[in-house]
């Protein structure tokens, strides 16, 4: 699965892995574009452009905070 979404109402944590207590890998503000790379238990796995780094950073969020972005 891929999809393009972009990030709804407020700055969000991306975490390691599919829990609350995982590490932190990055943050996403509103309107952050992320390339969905997969959902599962109400969690995506997401790929961003981490602000600190020129690679792109791979991490899961609460899926209920994307929306799907505009149609180009």
């Amino acid at each position: 699965m891929y999809r393009e979404d972009d990030i709804a109402r407020e700055i969000v944590r991306v975490r390691a892995e599919r829990t609350l207590e995982s590490d932190t890998v990055g943050f996403l503000q509103p309107g952050d574009a992320v390339q969905e790379l997969e959902q599962r238990e109400g969690w995506s796995r997401i790929r961003f452009q981490h602000r600190a780094s020129a690679q792109p950073t791979e991490g899961w969020l609460r899926s209920r905070y994307l929306e799907a972005a505009p149609p180009p």
